[in-house]
C-alpha cells in the first residue's frame, strides 16, 4: 500500500542553534517559540519550567524535548556544556512531526547518545561556509543528519491519539498546500472550495474533522505563526510582516496577534529574538 500523500514528503526548517557552547543564565523570561527546541547536554544541569509543568532538570548525557508553541523558560548552573537546535521537522505541508508523536520531556540511554551525535553533526553541518562545490553535499548531510534524529526519536515514541482519527481528506491536503503558498494574500471560502473541489458547506465539515477548527480560522492561525517566525528570524518592521502574511491593516494585525500570543509582535521581537542564541 502506497504512503497517504500527506506522508510523502519530509521538510526541514531551521531557525538556530548552536554546536558543544558552554551556557550559564539565570531563569529567562517566559517565551513561546513557533518551533521545537532539542537540547542535549554533554555535562551540567540544564533546568527548564513549563506551563502546568514540574521543573525538568537535564542532566549529563540527556536530552531535552520542548515542541513548539510550548510556553517555557530555562536557566542553566556553570559548567553546563550543551548542543541545541531550533529546528521543525514537518511531514507534508503543516504538520509537525512532535505534533503526531507523543514523547517523553527528557530521553536518556543509548536513544539520547544518538540524538546528540546527530544534532551536533547537523549543527556542524548547518554552521559551516556553504561553499558553492559542496551545496548539494552539505544539504545531502544534513538531511542525513535529520533524519537520523527523527527516526531515533520516533523509537522513542508512540503515535499522539489526536481524537480525529488517522486519515487526512485529500480536499484537505489540498487545502493545506494551497494555504502555505498564499500567506500572503487574501483566500476566501470559495477559492478553498473550489480548490478541493467540494461545496463550501462539504469542505467546512472535513476539514473540521481533520484539523479541528475551520478553514479561516487555520488560515488566520498560519498567519500568525509565520509572523512570529518572521518577527524573530527577520529584521523586517512589523508593518511589512503584516503585510507579508496576508493583514493589510497593521493595527488590526497587532491586535490579533495579541490575542493569540498574549504579547504585541513589538514586545515578543524585543523579548524572545535574543533568546534565539540560547536554547
Amino acid at each position: 500500500m502506497d504512503a497517504p500523500a500527506e506522508m510523502r514528503q519530509i521538510v526541514i526548517e531551521r531557525f538556530g542553534g548552536h554546536v558543544r557552547r558552554h551556557v550559564r543564565h539565570d531563569w529567562t523570561h517566559w517565551r513561546q517559540f513557533p518551533f521545537p527546541v532539542l537540547v542535549h547536554v554533554y555535562s551540567g544541569l540544564f533546568h527548564t519550567q513549563i506551563d502546568h509543568e514540574p521543573e525538568v532538570v537535564t542532566g549529563t548525557g540527556q536530552t531535552l524535548v520542548l515542541p513548539s508553541h510550548l510556553r517555557n523558560r530555562v536557566a542553566s548552573a556553570a559548567g553546563c556544556e550543551l548542543v541545541y537546535t531550533h529546528t521543525r521537522f514537518r511531514v507534508g505541508p503543516v504538520a509537525d512531526i512532535f505534533d503526531q508523536v507523543a514523547v517523553a520531556r527528557t530521553i536518556d540511554g543509548e536513544a539520547s547518545r544518538e540524538i546528540g551525535l546527530a544534532l551536533e553533526r547537523f549543527e556542524a553541518a548547518w554552521r559551516g561556509p556553504w561553499l558553492p562545490d559542496e551545496r548539494l553535499l552539505r544539504l545531502a548531510q544534513t538531511q542525513q543528519y535529520a533524519m537520523a534524529i527523527i527516526q531515533t526519536m520516533l523509537s522513542v515514541s508512540h503515535p499522539r491519539d489526536s481524537g480525529r482519527g488517522t486519515a487526512m481528506h485529500p480536499a484537505v491536503m489540498v487545502v493545506l498546500e494551497l494555504v502555505e503558498r498564499n500567506l500572503h494574500r487574501t483566500l476566501r471560502r470559495t477559492e478553498l472550495a473550489r480548490t478541493a473541489g467540494l461545496s463550501e458547506t462539504r469542505l467546512s465539515v472535513v476539514f473540521q474533522q481533520s484539523m479541528g477548527c475551520a478553514p479561516m480560522a487555520w488560515i488566520e492561525r498560519r498567519r500568525l505563526e509565520r509572523a512570529q517566525e518572521l518577527l524573530l528570524t527577520t529584521p523586517a518592521s512589523v508593518a511589512d510582516i503584516a503585510h507579508r502574511v496576508g493583514f493589510a491593516d497593521p493595527f488590526y494585525f497587532s491586535r490579533r496577534f495579541r490575542q493569540c500570543f498574549g504579547r504585541s509582535p513589538s514586545t515578543m521581537r524585543r523579548q524572545q529574538a535574543d533568546w534565539l542564541n540560547l536554547p
